[in-house]
């Protein structure tokens, strides 16, 4: 008697970049890796105005990454402008989560503070600031204003710089569409909203948008899970600890 194989199932990446030990521990679950990015991140050039801010950073009594992208092109600006990395040691820097905090790390510079939620809101509420301190956000263009609306509402001086350009996706990928169609993608997972909204983008038509909106889906945090719903998602799983450690044992929970 012949024993039937079965497809080979996939779980999908939306970020712009992959880890490679994340693809390794999929072969352990029986599923195949396929980085689809929905995103794509640049940085961005700077101002005059944003360089000389740049070269006078003690003026800031925080520096709030929000993503370890953040981190990345923060350190490359400065960099760029001759700036060594030691100029932040004696910083105080704030991270909203392990993963940007471990980027901090790779430059030898540690986080003073990291809310016990990986969220931008927990964030925002338990930074422990002092009226009229200056706070320096080096983030995405693309980001909700409701962070620095937070810690202004709580009397900090915040500061705005856009250090990289997110853009949504523009490239369809057939194989992928064929995939889904054949009902062969176990799960779909996303780290931001915009790599929610470039995904959406990308689907070529209304037949593979409803094929993409019945997939389970791996969110890593309730702002994502947040916009997921609006799309119109519904087989949401929504990491505990938000981080793509926190994504992989939420696959580990509900797929083995």
């Amino acid at each position: 008697m012949q024993t039937l194989v079965q497809p080979m199932k996939y779980l999908v990446i939306t970020r712009p970049e992959v880890d490679q030990e994340f693809s390794h521990r999929l072969e352990d679950l029986s599923l195949k890796l396929i980085h689809y990015p929905t995103i794509k991140i640049t940085p961005t050039t700077l101002t005059v105005k944003q360089k000389q801010l740049l070269k006078n950073l003690q003026q800031f009594n925080w520096i709030v990454f929000t993503s370890k992208n953040g981190v990345r092109f923060f350190l490359k600006a400065l960099t760029d402008l001759g700036i060594s990395p030691d100029v932040l040691a004696n910083q105080k820097l704030a991270a909203v989560g392990d993963e940007t905090s471990h980027q901090l790390e790779s430059y030898q510079l540690k986080a003073t503070f990291i809310p016990s939620t990986f969220t931008t809101q927990s964030l925002g509420e338990k930074l422990p600031i002092k009226k009229d301190e200056k706070i320096l956000l080096p983030r995405a263009d693309l980001v909700t204003p409701k962070l620095a609306e937070t810690l202004t509402d709580r009397g900090g001086d915040v500061t705005n710089l856009p250090i990289y350009h997110t853009r949504l996706g523009s490239r369809p990928d057939p194989e992928f569409e064929k995939l889904l169609l054949e009902n062969r993608i176990a799960f779909i997972t996303f780290t931001s909203s915009s790599t929610v909204k470039g995904f959406i983008k990308q689907l070529t038509n209304q037949q593979i948008k409803e094929a993409a909106l019945k997939c389970e889906v791996l969110s890593i945090g309730p702002v994502t899970t947040h916009t997921l719903k609006m799309i119109g998602f519904t087989n949401i799983h929504t990491a505990k600890t938000h981080t793509m450690e926190g994504i992989f044992k939420m696959l580990q929970e509900i797929y083995t």
